[in-house]
């Protein structure tokens, strides 16, 4: 372990900060509100030295692991510790003063040791759905100003430490109020998978068609049995009680390079014995046990496993109206995080395609021709078998355009999002990546669509309006006029047991889809939605397992979803 770059937290300069910054941050009133799903958040994981070990299988020397940090049972959340204390010079919450309540403090170790962490957050999220975020400084300090009286959940997924959610209540005796936090470190192993002759496993050991390494490792209670649900994303990243970080990822704004031949780190939340299951994106490959004092994690497979595991896409692409092959087209197969293999039809000019030894799972399949739409559609890939699309049609190129007006028929400069109606439900985490823009004036004109009834759904931090159904089908649409309305935040929280992913699905008061996601227990999706009733199915693998309905004002709430 690196020790040069830790320190000590002393009381006096620190106070002298935090003090100063409370008050900056307060003056200035920044306060910082996110939209964004599952955000993972780095921290700089401390360099570990390397000691030979003659019974590993790799031939490599594995290295030191940070000791394992004590809990009360494995997956325990770890607690704020400290009590929040109010400043004895501080005046009353004035709840007239749009900076609030200033909370602030240190955020260290068991030990007093402050974190070596870069550009980590702390979120504090109230019942009615806001969220404030508060950036750590270089000396692990913090200050979260506009806060109000209430209770309030504080999160903070740091690379290196145990998940931390706690909650926090502020009374509004004092507007400035300093709160310790104490965090545990994660006991960190280090990930190989090499072959039965101690070599790490490399791509083209197994023949894969793609660049990005689809290997991952989760850690588990129970010994995992089974695949995972599949995924559009490159690996399952945070699953069970660990956090898996590739090679490529934890390269990243930090000064701690793997050691040779190491594919990654895996972060535990809890405590030893534990299990560790190798994955090629949701299918397990093998798993073995984590006993406590281990300092690595080495998986021995043979290249023809992985290999076995690889699937195959095989489809023509053809014109919608005479139904013959497209000689022009191409096409592409990514998931949703990077891009895939390009190609022309083989033999060339027939319109037919194959690609061969493809990761298992959702990939997103684009096509293209002259003069012809551009489409995307989701491809599950199974496992060791081919997967034959058939005849894929493309249509003629068609445009929608129009305007997007407030209630006042004032012009609107948003985002907006168009979702093949038909395949919403398959193909919604494909275009939902897909933004389009109108102008200061409200106009929009998106090209190189097909002949279809698509979705358009507007739903940003400003700006939201319920889907509307747009009718494609007989060529150009325009003249579209969209009407918004402020969005109001919501806070959807899963009240399900923790090892199940459940599925959601939102749909708007005259049925039409809104969106869809995927979700383990305990977990909280942030949305933005227009004023207006809503109803929402949940299911497990198809199955309806609970449904209910909200309605949404103006101001942000937190709704729960239950099966």
């Amino acid at each position: 372990m690196t020790t040069s770059s830790r320190r000590s937290a002393g009381n006096g300069r620190l106070g002298a900060f935090l003090l100063g910054a409370a008050l900056t941050l307060a003056a200035v009133g920044v306060w910082h509100f996110t939209s964004t799903e599952g955000e993972e958040v780095g921290a700089r994981v401390v360099d570990r030295g390397s000691t030979p070990r003659s019974d590993s299988p790799l031939r490599l020397g594995p290295a030191d692991a940070r000791p394992p940090a004590a809990a009360d049972a494995p997956g325990d959340v770890v607690p704020i510790e400290a009590q929040p204390t109010p400043l004895a010079a501080s005046n009353p919450h004035n709840p007239d003063d749009p900076t609030g309540i200033v909370v602030f403090g240190t955020v260290t170790e068991p030990d007093g040791t402050l974190l070596d962490v870069a550009t980590n957050w702390l979120w504090f999220r109230s019942p009615e759905g806001r969220q404030v975020g508060a950036p750590l400084s270089e000396d692990s300090a913090y200050a979260a100003p506009g806060l109000s009286p209430g209770e309030w959940t504080v999160q903070a997924t740091i690379r290196g430490y145990r998940p931390l959610e706690t909650t926090l209540t502020l009374t509004g005796d004092q507007a400035l109020v300093r709160h310790d936090i104490v965090i545990e470190p994660a006991q960190v192993l280090l990930v190989a998978v090499v072959k039965p002759d101690g070599e790490p496993i490399t791509l083209e050991d197994f023949g894969i068609d793609g660049w990005d390494d689809p290997l991952s490792v989760i850690a588990t209670l129970q010994r995992p049995t089974a695949d995972l649900p599949p995924i559009s994303h490159r690996i399952y990243s945070r699953h069970g009680v660990g956090h898996y970080i590739a090679e490529r990822d934890g390269l990243v704004g930090h000064d701690d390079p793997l050691p040779e031949g190491y594919r990654g780190r895996l972060e535990l939340d809890a405590s030893p014995p534990l299990w560790a299951g190798l994955l090629l994106r949701h299918v397990l490959v093998t798993s073995q046990r984590i006993e406590p004092g281990d300092d690595e994690v080495v998986f021995v497979v043979r290249p023809e496993q992985l290999q076995a595991l690889l699937g195959e896409v095989v489809f023509r692409v053809v014109d919608a109206e005479t139904g013959e092959p497209l000689p022009d087209a191409s096409a592409e197969l990514s998931d949703s995080q990077s891009s895939g293999p390009h190609r022309r039809s083989d033999p060339p000019g027939s319109g037919s395609f194959r690609f061969a030894n493809q990761r298992p799972g959702l990939l997103e399949l684009s096509l293209y021709a002259k003069e012809h739409e551009s489409a995307a559609l989701s491809v599950d890939v199974a496992a060791g078998r081919v997967t034959d699309l058939g005849d894929l049609a493309l249509d003629p190129a068609t445009t929608i355009s129009g305007v997007i007006l407030d209630g006042d028929d004032q012009p609107v400069a948003t985002t907006f999002r168009l979702y093949p109606y038909e395949r919403f439900t398959e193909d919604a985490w494909i275009w939902s990546r897909r933004y389009n823009q109108s102008d200061a004036e409200g106009r929009f004109s998106r090209s190189w669509l097909g002949r279809d009834r698509y979705l358009l759904s507007v739903r940003t931090e400003a700006w939201a309006a319920p889907p509307l159904l747009v009718d494609s089908r007989a060529g150009d649409v325009t003249d579209l006029v969209v009407r918004v309305s402020p969005s109001t935040r919501v806070y959807v929280t899963h009240e399900h047991a923790e090892d199940r992913s459940l599925r959601v699905d939102l749909w708007a008061s005259d049925g039409l889809p809104v969106t869809t996601w995927t979700r383990a227990g305990g977990q909280t999706v942030p949305l933005v939605l227009a004023p207006g009733t809503y109803r929402y199915v949940l299911s497990d693998e198809g199955s309806e397992v609970g449904s209910g309905e909200w309605t949404v004002g103006s101001e942000p709430m937190t709704v729960t979803v239950r099966d």
